[in-house]
């Protein structure tokens, strides 16, 4: 069977196919690409190479030439002074440029694989060479995404390298987790609001609005909370509710009773507000607290009254 194809694009700002980076990617970011290439450590110089989507840095082979600090591991003392004409003496001598000497307590380093320093995140490179004395060994942290090179590269997720797990917490949703640091979302990357009520959340702002969020939590049209006054356009009711009040700054039952205390016959100043954004007059026997009888009003008011006391009285 053949391989599905991977769908390449770049600036989609994401790292695949045979893409180097991704000009989508934000600068400083993994998969970004370069727009620079400083030295990797001293003597070993880096260009910048292509555009687009295949820029990459690539080191620049050095040539002997006296007087640039540097000893390439093809150069002698004979033709670059640079290079320590006391190799192979046994004494590390820094003030030469020597970093290693093969029959001392510092031997030279031989091959990248020498450099390993077991770190899947880092490309350990040797620089310099034995016989001029001048090994060394020079990791260079891995910043693009790349599958299945064991190295999840900081600020990387797992939908864009296999290699990392996925993170709660991250802000970004991936494999197994219904959202991640969304309105309605657990510590544990679990919903644990309707729909409707996390529309309605984002849409008033209201995670320090407690009367906003009062009404979004019990009147969203998915969470019924307010039974038996509430119908079909209940959620329609609890907008007009939340912008009648906020305009006329009264609180509770006040807006549609007139009395946030003893709630008689409706006469608010959010009354006519509510009613139509109820989009009905059905009667409903509730309880006249000040005359102690039922009383035979809207549905509108039957769904207010149930708002405000799950509110606390904290409704506006």
């Amino acid at each position: 069977m053949s391989p599905i194809p991977i769908d390449v694009h770049c600036g989609d700002g994401r790292v695949t196919g045979d893409e180097k980076c991704d000009i989508g990617v934000p600068d400083g970011m993994p998969g970004s690409c370069p727009k620079e290439c400083p030295e990797l450590a001293k003597c070993n110089p880096r260009k910048l190479n292509n555009s687009g989507c295949q820029a990459e840095c690539v080191v620049l082979q050095l040539v002997c030439m006296s007087g640039d600090d540097c000893c390439p591991g093809n150069c002698t003392d004979k033709n670059d002074s640079d290079c320590s004409s006391s190799c192979g003496d046994g004494v590390v001598q820094t003030d030469k440029g020597e970093t290693c000497e093969s029959e001392s307590n510092m031997p030279c380093k031989m091959s990248d694989a020498e450099c390993d320093d077991g770190d899947p995140c880092t490309l350990d490179k040797l620089i310099g060479s034995a016989k001029n004395c001048n090994a060394l060994c020079t990791p260079s942290k891995i910043t693009t995404p790349k599958n299945d090179d064991a190295c999840c590269p900081a600020g990387a997720d797992a939908n864009v390298d296999n290699d990392c797990k996925p993170m709660c917490g991250n802000k970004i949703r991936e494999t197994g987790e219904d959202c991640d640091g969304t309105t309605g979302c657990s510590a544990s990357c679990k919903l644990t609001l309707q729909p409707d009520q996390i529309a309605c959340l984002e849409k008033f702002g209201t995670m320090s609005d407690e009367c906003a969020r009062c009404s979004c939590m019990n009147c969203a049209s998915s969470y019924l909370a307010c039974r038996g006054g509430a119908d079909a356009k209940v959620n329609d009711l609890c907008n007009g509710v939340l912008e009648c009040a906020r305009t006329n700054d009264c609180f509770g039952s006040a807006c549609y009773c007139g009395d946030a205390l003893l709630c008689g016959p409706p006469g608010g100043v959010c009354k006519t507000a509510i009613e139509a954004a109820a989009g009905s007059t059905d009667q409903a026997m509730v309880s006249d607290a000040a005359n102690n009888t039922m009383t035979t009003l809207g549905k509108a008011y039957t769904a207010d009254t149930c708002r405000y006391q799950q509110c606390r009285q904290q409704c506006r």
